[in-house]
């Protein structure tokens, strides 16, 4: 995927009063990304015309969030222009990202994906320094953004160690962090292996020690497929 992205479908969760626009384009070459399990086919770019005529009409519908997700939505040349929209719209605007880049203005709440915490692991998995992602993330909340964050737990790469150090790290911002472990999903020819319950539940007591709102999926490609209606694609 290059790195400059393109929106290229918008979904809709009536249940949650959410919009999902997509972006197709990362900055990271993660080895494990679910994306290598099962990739996005993009028809075609979204122009912003029709992502504003949809977020209007879905506003008449009763919807108040808009997730920006992909791909990484923060390498995308349009993304100052949709959340100037979104904004002014009403909308509640929610960047998911893998934080290499600083969260533009306009974000309410950003939910982080911290791959690890340790450079030689962080570059190791992703091809980029970490460097830049911790300082984000300490950027945004100091700006008052609200901040989730996540990791996925790998055994051999990324383990309970390295989470307890992830945990530690959120720490240091704000114990009240919410903090989500994700069990690895291995992509075909992965030499990691997705991790048991008992596992992730004894990285959660690790993350547990500095945090107090920590959870844990162990999640299957068919389970965390969005049910959700799509408006454009």
């Amino acid at each position: 995927m290059g790195m400059r992205g393109f929106f290229y479908k918008l979904t809709y969760s009536h249940r949650h009063r959410r919009a999902h626009l997509y972006n197709f384009g990362c900055n990271f070459r993660c080895k494990g990304c679910f994306y290598r399990i099962s990739p996005p086919r993009p028809g075609r770019r979204l122009s912003l015309d029709e992502i504003e005529g949809a977020l209007v009409s879905l506003r008449e519908r009763g919807a108040v969030r808009l997730h920006l997700l992909g791909g990484e939505p923060t390498i995308n040349p349009q993304l100052r222009d949709v959340i100037d929209m979104a904004k002014s719209l009403g909308y509640r605007v929610v960047l998911i990202t893998n934080g290499s880049n600083r969260v533009p203005e306009g974000i309410d709440r950003i939910s982080v994906s911290i791959k690890a915490v340790s450079n030689d692991i962080h570059r190791a998995y992703t091809g980029r320094d970490v460097g830049p992602v911790l300082a984000n993330v300490r950027d945004a909340y100091e700006r008052g953004i609200d901040v989730h964050a996540s990791t996925v737990l790998i055994p051999g790469l990324v383990d309970v160690a390295e989470v307890e150090r992830i945990a530690s790290f959120l720490a240091e911002l704000d114990e009240l962090i919410p903090f989500y472990i994700i069990g690895f999903m291995p992509p075909p020819g992965s030499p990691w292996r997705k991790p048991t319950d008992e596992e992730l539940e004894a990285a959660a007591r690790a993350a547990r020690r500095y945090l107090k709102y920590v959870a844990t999926s162990n999640p299957t490609p068919e389970s965390i497929r969005h049910k959700s209606e799509v408006i454009l694609a």
